[in-house]
Order: structure tokens, then C-alpha cells, then sequence
């Protein structure tokens, strides 16, 4: 782990390799999100490990990275508080009204209201 702790570390192809061939993905994705919250904004953004660790190449499944992205937005918001960091993630999982809420904790009632209203009309 403390390797790990370098921003300069990226997995080696060949261990990227054994996890793309893996079929104990579920267990890998644990370890990585555990990895994750151990070490919230430590070592850059959660794109930059999943970059590092070769995660676009082993998360096949779209459960997979929809658990990623679900934990990526929670900590880019926890971190810094600033529901902008955070936004990609949420619309990208079609979560409007959790971004809305967001912005609600954070005072923005222009944000607020204009993310609540119903778009399919």
C-alpha cells in the first residue's frame, strides 16, 4: 500500500493483464473502492487511480463501474464540499435529484431549483 501512495505509480501491464482475465472482478472492484475510501483525495482524483491501477481495462461490466462512479461522485463531493466536482458523476448515472440535493446543502437555490424542474415537458 504504500507503494501505492507514489503518484507517479501505475500498475505494471502485466498485472492489468490478470485482472482483465480474472474472474473474481467483484472481489477486485471491492479492493480497489476500499482503497479508495482508505485514502479519500489523498493521491489525486478517483480518474486519476482508476487511470493508475488500469481500472478501465478490467471493469467490464457496466454494475462494475456504475458502483465506481456512485462512490467516485460521493467522495469528489465529501472532499471538498463543492457539488461542481461532483456533478459529472451524478448526471452520468442519471442522477439529477441526488445532484439537486447537493446543491441544496450547499445554500445554491438557483442550482437547486433549476435541477429539480421536469425536463420532459
Amino acid at each position: 500500500a504504500q507503494v501505492l501512495e507514489d503518484p507517479e505509480f501505475s500498475l505494471p501491464p502485466a498485472v492489468v493483464a490478470q485482472g482483465v482475465h480474472s474472474t473474481s472482478k467483484d472481489v477486485l472492484i471491492q479492493l480497489f473502492i476500499k482503497n479508495l475510501d482508505h485514502d479519500t483525495g489523498v493521491r489525486g482524483s478517483v480518474w486519476d487511480q482508476c487511470r493508475r491501477m488500469g481500472a478501465g481495462f478490467w471493469l467490464s461490466s457496466a454494475p462494475h463501474c456504475k458502483v465506481l462512479a456512485e462512490r467516485a461522485g460521493r467522495m469528489a463531493f465529501a472532499k471538498t464540499k463543492n457539488p461542481e466536482l461532483a456533478a459529472l458523476w451524478y448526471i452520468a448515472l442519471g442522477r439529477r435529484s441526488a445532484l439537486a440535493t447537493l446543491y441544496r446543502a450547499k445554500q445554491d437555490k438557483r442550482m437547486f431549483d433549476f435541477l429539480s424542474r421536469n425536463f420532459k415537458d
